[in-house]
């Protein structure tokens, strides 16, 4: 089995996400993620859209506020935790340096039935840092979105 199969047979895979329905055109979602000191997080995502949206990943970011969420252990059996904090929809008060954007969707048109992406290869998130998943409807409609992240952590090297 592959490492990511294998971890989450030892209870260190989680996963977080989060539907908006409805998002408004213009609409900005997000996922922020804070690596304590001392740990890696090794990420991967999804996202998706029922119309055009702009994807932005960054890294230095400071967001306050929000909703927390709790990452789940992909093993149900194991009671593992993870010390990544993750909020949904805080106050951004600076977006960071940019990784990565990226566009999802069909085309510019407002019947288009959207569509997803995500990465297949992992990001490693350092320590001590906070990171920005943002994602806007840009689909001049409203328009459903989501996006979820799964990770494990390890020490920091």
């Amino acid at each position: 089995i592959d490492a990511a199969h294998q971890r989450t047979h030892e209870g260190e895979m989680f996963v977080v996400g989060w539907r908006w329905e409805g998002s408004l055109s213009d609409a900005i979602v997000s996922l922020a993620l804070t690596v304590p000191t001392g740990i890696t997080a090794h990420a991967i995502w999804n996202i998706g859209s029922t119309g055009k949206a702009y994807f932005d990943f960054f890294h230095g970011s400071t967001v306050t506020g929000g909703t927390a969420m709790t990452p789940q252990n992909k093993n149900r059996t194991s009671s593992k935790a993870t010390t990544v904090t993750v909020i949904r929809d805080g106050t951004i008060s600076a977006a960071g340096t940019l990784i990565m954007p990226d566009l999802i969707g069909s085309g510019e048109k407002v019947h288009s039935v959207g569509s997803g992406g995500g990465m297949d290869a992992e990001f490693n998130l350092n320590a001590g840092e906070q990171y920005l998943l943002r994602l806007q409807n840009k689909a001049g409609v409203a328009a459903d979105m989501a996006m979820s992240v799964q990770f494990y952590d390890t020490a920091a090297a």
